[in-house]
């Protein structure tokens, strides 16, 4: 019984830190001067409480340039460990309705997606929703959208971001 609720409250532990991620992630989107440039307006964002699975290998030109900086490196083994990432990393959609909390209005056509946080890693999209779909993939087919690469450190501080233009289709 001890055990049970030791372990429960290590969980619940282990959500705080994953909501916390989610909630600095959006504050630094709502504000970010990306999608102020990408959208050319200052959009309200609702935050869907569906949490999709993103491809970091979406990235991959901007951790190439990344990489580039700060050390020689292979392209081929830096695509292949971005697919690997997204192969044992692969998870089916769900539902987590704390985010929708996080929304600056629930009638915004912008809409903002996340993914489930890997360790220090979290990817969120931003995209447009022009027919008033709900499921994250007929937002996306045929649409244009911005997408977030956030790497945080220990103590849930945001160390990089990496942004990219990413056209559906």
């Amino acid at each position: 019984m001890i055990f049970l609720l030791l372990l429960s409250l290590l969980a619940c532990h282990k959500q705080i830190d994953i909501d916390e991620k989610y909630k600095i992630a959006f504050d630094y989107i709502k504000s970010s001067q990306a999608k102020n440039n990408y959208f050319n307006k200052d959009y309200s964002i609702m935050v869907s409480d569906s949490v999709v699975f993103m491809e970091i290998s979406s990235f991959f030109d901007e951790i190439k340039i990344m990489k580039n900086k700060n050390e020689g490196f292979d392209q081929e083994q830096l695509l292949d460990s971005l697919l690997y990432y997204d192969k044992t990393n692969y998870f089916k959609t769900f539902s987590l309705r704390g985010l929708k909390n996080l929304s600056t209005s629930n009638k915004s056509k912008l809409i903002l997606f996340f993914s489930k946080p890997v360790g220090n890693i979290l990817m969120a999209e931003l995209i447009y929703n022009y027919n008033s779909f709900r499921s994250y993939r007929k937002i996306t087919t045929l649409n244009r959208s911005i997408m977030f690469l956030f790497y945080f450190d220990n103590n849930n501080n945001i160390e990089k971001v990496l942004t990219t233009e990413v056209q559906n289709e």
